[in-house]
């Protein structure tokens, strides 16, 4: 397939938006043509006039930078949109332009990122625009050829179905629990009677200024996904009405809700992770490491998130398997056992994240049919 690489501005004039296009604007001047700015899901406002009638590839300089939509019918756009306006006589599909320029734009946005998709303000102003190339495909007489233009257009689009299809099934498989079953007998015990719930966290007082106008070199953890995170900074040790803990599982009842984590050493805690402390009976009994993983399965098949938290009286009643041998006669939990399934959990985690990163890998891919070179 022939390719002609040409200077955008040789196909379309890039234009950017009116800035005097606010919300304030559309509620003086109300009326039933939209105007677009940095969202690529809906109008900023409705106002009684329009800049441009037709369809128009447009794109975000601000916000999510780089980022391309067809627009058609009678629109006006914002300073944080622009739009590339057809030169006459340009046989160029709209789709196509799209498809092609999109992954430069998104490659030439500048700014901060964020995580994925999270928190990103990047920006593409005109001056980019206007130094931006691409390829065409043509014909055998070196003229743009819609119909090769539309046979890439197709594939683009199974492709991007696809995408879709494993980025689904990527948030299926994380949703997902891991169910180890226990072959040895073993007895359900609720965790009310493994923990002590009773034991306290620290209160609402206990803020991230706090920590900041009494810093030491005591952890606080918040109710974050990441165990190594230390989302309130560090304390000092000794303070009245702060509650220390030391060697414990953690349960975030917040934000990253259902998430357990084994704490070593001094620690602290946020409002919304509580500490789940080993009542004496069980100490040299119980794994941690074992109940941390069970009762964040346990977690996922009661559906907590963030709208339906998982605090101490929605948890007491869980009931964990825990492997016992013989002793004497009697039924005792079995810390072999329990080390041995921990490990078998910690081995289908680390599984089932490292394909999740490949599937998201495949589905934040893009599929370049538009470029030689």
């Amino acid at each position: 397939m022939k390719r002609i690489r040409v200077k955008l501005t040789e196909i379309v004039t890039p234009t950017r938006g009116d800035s005097k296009y606010t919300k304030e604007y559309g509620a003086v001047n109300s009326g039933e043509y939209p105007v677009y700015s940095a969202s690529n899901s809906e109008p900023l406002t409705y106002i009684n006039s329009f800049d441009f009638d037709g369809d128009f590839l447009t794109w975000t300089t601000n916000g999510f930078g780089g980022f391309l939509k067809i627009l058609s019918g009678k629109f006006s756009i914002n300073g944080d949109r622009g739009v590339l306006i057809p030169k006459e006589g340009v046989k160029v599909d709209l789709q196509y332009l799209k498809y092609a320029l999109q992954p430069i734009l998104r490659e030439k946005a500048k700014g901060r990122r964020g995580d994925k998709g999270k928190n990103e303000f990047t920006k593409v102003p005109l001056a980019i625009i206007k130094k931006v190339e691409i390829e065409i495909p043509a014909n055998s007489n070196g003229e743009y050829d819609l119909a090769l233009q539309s046979e890439l257009i197709k594939k683009y689009k199974a492709y991007e179905k696809l995408k879709t299809v494993l980025i689904s099934k990527a948030e299926q498989v994380n949703k997902a629990a891991i169910d180890i079953p226990i072959s040895e007998e073993a007895l359900l015990i609720n965790l009310e009677d493994i923990f002590d719930l009773d034991t306290p966290t620290n209160s609402s007082h206990f803020t991230k200024r706090f920590v900041n106008e009494n810093k030491g070199d005591i952890p606080v953890y918040s109710a974050s996904q990441e165990s190594e995170s230390v989302g309130y900074g560090y304390v000092k040790n000794g303070l009245p009405n702060v509650k220390y803990f030391r060697d414990t599982l953690t349960w975030n009842i917040d934000g990253s809700v259902g998430k357990a984590f084994y704490r070593e050493g001094a620690f602290s805690l946020s409002e919304k992770v509580i500490p789940l402390v080993l009542k004496a009976k069980w100490e040299n009994l119980i794994d941690y490491h074992y109940v941390k993983y069970v009762l964040e399965e346990k977690a996922v098949e009661r559906g907590f998130e963030f709208s339906n938290k998982a605090g101490k009286s929605r948890i007491s009643d869980i009931e964990i398997p825990i492997p016992v041998k013989i002793s004497d006669g009697d039924k005792i939990p079995d810390m072999e056992k329990q080390i041995k399934l921990a490990k078998q959990y910690e081995l289908m985690y680390s599984l089932k994240e490292r394909f999740i990163q490949e599937i998201e890998k495949l589905g934040r891919y893009e599929m370049d049919l538009f470029r030689t070179s």
